[in-house]
């Protein structure tokens, strides 16, 4: 093992522990192996990480190089920061490269600048049965993609429950429903980036009411929708993507915003 992939988790292990005492998580504890994990590279520029993907391979300290898929080139001028692997429930492993743009003298572009005005402002109200009703009337239906993947889901959790617990059929059977839970957030995923991609083109400034989602996932009968719904990844992947080409995201109270009208302000 790297000492600093060592080292990066005493850290992690520390952070638990401060926010443990603050009171603002659980007391930490031991993860299962079937669990995901992940371990992380802290100072990949120093040759502890070497990503190849001419040769498809992506070399790793102490481990040697691994064959690897790149979804997308290396950014130009970068430099490798960090590198965290990643295994998933199901058994697939990822690495998630950070790199940190360098941009050469005399190419220098000019930042994005926000002018002192909007051409299509639009406000966004998130919900369950649409799951973005825009300000000029347009909708977006909610894919539930977990209650589309329920049935199949509910016939491999019960097949895992009839195997004998210890037994290799069983981690089969585990790796069967962990993998359709994956299947699941990956295409909840790719239709949030979709969609926060069509928002920023067609938009300069974008406005999302503030939901408190820790506080309503805490009403069971809708948990489950509200987590399918994913409102609080939307909102992260379009204010990154507005940032990058000069648009603005904000949050505005949730209080009273469907009943009180935004011409005269009276409530209904």
């Amino acid at each position: 093992m790297h000492s600093q992939v060592a080292q990066d988790v005493l850290h992690r292990l520390d952070k638990a522990f401060r926010r443990f005492f603050r009171h603002q998580s659980k007391n930490p504890r031991f993860k299962k192996f079937s669990n995901s994990g992940s371990f992380t590279y802290p100072q990949g520029y120093g040759g502890s990480v070497k990503p190849d993907p001419l040769r498809r391979r992506l070399f790793l300290s102490k481990i040697g190089n691994i064959q690897a898929v790149f979804h997308r080139p290396l950014p130009k001028y970068s430099r490798l920061k960090t590198c965290t692997v990643i295994r998933e429930p199901d058994g697939k492993w990822f690495a998630s490269l950070v790199f940190e743009e360098v941009v050469p003298l005399g190419n220098q572009a000019a930042a994005p600048r926000l002018s002192n005005g909007t051409s299509s402002p639009i406000g966004i109200d998130l919900g369950l049965l649409s799951l973005v009703t825009v300000s000029n009337g347009e909708q977006v239906e909610h894919p539930g993609f977990l209650r589309k993947a329920d049935k199949r889901l509910k016939g491999l959790q019960r097949a895992q429950s009839h195997k004998r617990k210890g037994s290799k059929n069983r981690n089969k059977a585990r790796q069967r429903v962990a993998s359709q839970h994956s299947r699941v957030k990956r295409q909840r995923l790719d239709f949030n980036h979709e969609l926060s991609t069509k928002l920023v083109r067609a938009h300069d400034f974008i406005a999302f009411e503030d939901l408190r989602i820790k506080n309503m996932v805490k009403n069971h009968k809708m948990a489950r929708s509200i987590q399918d719904a994913a409102w609080g990844q939307l909102v992260r992947l379009t204010e990154y993507k507005a940032l990058k080409v000069g648009s603005r995201v904000i949050k505005v109270p949730a209080a009273y915003s469907t009943q009180e009208c935004f011409h005269c302000g009276i409530r209904k």
